[in-house]
């Protein structure tokens, strides 16, 4: 055998085995978000757009598709990091009149129980909202909390 031959098919084997190395090294890829992420404040007139993913000003992020966990994953962020959420409550936005966007049970302002509700650290936030009313809660939230909506990010 050539010395050529001999080295070009070593050099193959050693070309195979870093390439198995380096796939194997590559770590998982996220998904694909096609959206850009845009401040919540913005979010108005999404049309019927899945929601892709939440951004928070500390630059934690998560991935979901359903506008109905916005205020709830905004209501579990600025609990989580010590924001007054619970001494605004119960917090209802200016157009809902039967419902509050977070309370401290899961109750109307008539009083009758509200089963759209869903416990989060120790509030009831509204989860069985249209994806138009999604947004505009959570900004109504995040400003009583004393932040700045732009501040949280959205994709969609």
């Amino acid at each position: 055998m050539p010395i050529t031959e001999g080295v070009s098919e070593a050099s193959a084997d050693v070309a195979q085995s870093a390439e198995a190395v380096s796939v194997a090294e590559t770590p998982p890829a996220t998904p694909a978000l096609s959206g850009e992420w845009r401040p919540l404040s913005e979010a108005i007139g999404m049309g019927t757009s899945k929601l892709q993913g939440i951004a928070f000003p500390d630059n934690s992020s998560l991935i979901t598709e359903n506008w109905n966990e916005l205020t709830v994953e905004v209501v579990r962020w600025l609990t989580d990091n010590n924001y007054p959420v619970r001494e605004h409550c119960p917090i209802q936005t200016p157009k809902a009149k039967t419902r509050y966007a977070v309370a401290d049970e899961p109750v109307r302002p008539s009083g009758e129980p509200h089963d759209g509700m869903v416990e989060v650290n120790g509030l009831w936030v509204l989860n069985d909202l249209h994806y138009e009313f999604a947004a505009g809660n959570a900004r109504v939230v995040i400003e009583r909390a004393g932040m700045d909506p732009s501040q949280f990010k959205v994709r969609w």
